[in-house]
């Protein structure tokens, strides 16, 4: 075996003995990715143990910004879309809902539950979307009581408040044909 040969394979080994050991910025990323991991499974696990208060609607549990249309006292099924006013996503989800509900031959009662700010909103705020009513959760129970968290979805009720199910703007309105 030459010299040549000798220097190859000693380097061929530190090579090796190289590749075995990860750079230690590679053990941070993996070590943090793990923690990511097992506190969003924690969050999961909490979030599923938590007992959730089965929604009921009663407007004493709200406050009132304005009720625009005596629809609203009507008895009937109510839609109530949770609504952050920051986010153009909930405007437009709340538009949307509006539009299709005009299609509607039975259309229900529609309010605009004001989420996730501290201070009362305006009426203004979803003023152009054409609802009945617009409420302010000012104790937060969209969140903490009911366990909601997509802003734009819409939360049904029967007449008496009854909660019946949660549903997106795009689910009504593939049920309800254009005119």
């Amino acid at each position: 075996m030459s010299l040549v040969d000798r220097g190859r394979g000693l380097e061929s080994i530190e090579w090796r003995r190289a590749s075995r050991r990860a750079p230690a910025w590679a053990i941070v990323v993996l070590l943090a990715s793990a923690l990511g991991v097992a506190a969003l499974l924690s969050l999961v696990v909490f979030d599923a143990r938590h007992g959730w208060e089965t929604p009921h609607w009663s407007e004493r549990r709200f406050d009132s910004i304005t009720v625009s249309s005596t629809r609203w006292r009507e008895p009937g099924e109510r839609w109530v879309v949770a609504v952050f006013p920051q986010c153009p996503h909930c405007r437009a989800s709340l538009r949307d809902v509006a539009l299709v509900r005009a299609r509607m031959t039975r259309p229900p009662r529609l309010a605009a539950l004001i989420v996730d700010t501290e201070h009362r909103p305006q009426a203004a705020v979803v003023a152009e979307a054409g609802v009945d009513a617009v409420f302010w959760d000012r104790d937060q129970v969209w969140r903490r009581r009911w366990g909601h968290r997509a802003y734009g979805e819409i939360l049904c009720f029967d007449s008496t408040g009854r909660y019946v199910r949660t549903r997106t703007a795009s689910e009504i309105a593939a049920e309800v044909p254009d005119e």
